[in-house]
């Protein structure tokens, strides 16, 4: 079972960045990294927060850090596929995407419609 705690904090993250307030939302994931760093949550919170501001190389750590604590969940393969491509790693990009279409991840499946044609529209497939 989560921990209550956890779920309130990543609440209230949530509500930050959705309301554009990305500085005291990373002030608040210090605070649940500090106090769960070994939850997946923890993680992907970071990786939305990180994609959201467009830090991709900070999205991707987060995104990875997730994927090893946790491999059933579409919503991480998804920013993980989403950081390697904007970061202009496609293969690793796809392939990230293969875990969330697994898992039929509905925002995966969007994302790689979206990045398969870019790649053929730049002639890069």
């Amino acid at each position: 079972m989560e921990d209550v705690q956890l779920l309130i904090l990543e609440s209230k993250i949530n509500d930050l960045a959705y309301n554009e307030d990305y500085s005291e939302a990373i002030n608040m994931l210090s605070q649940m990294l500090n106090k769960y760093p070994n939850s997946y949550r923890t993680y992907l919170i970071g990786a939305k927060i990180f994609a959201a501001i467009e830090k991709w190389e900070k999205c991707l750590e987060f995104s990875l850090k997730a994927s090893e604590l946790e491999k059933n969940n579409g919503d991480i393969w998804n920013h993980l596929g989403t950081a390697y491509c904007f970061l202009g790693k496609y293969v690793e990009g796809i392939n990230a995407f293969k875990n969330g279409l697994e898992l039929k991840h509905e925002a995966t499946e969007n994302n790689v419609r979206y990045w398969v044609g870019k790649l053929k529209a730049e002639g890069l497939i």
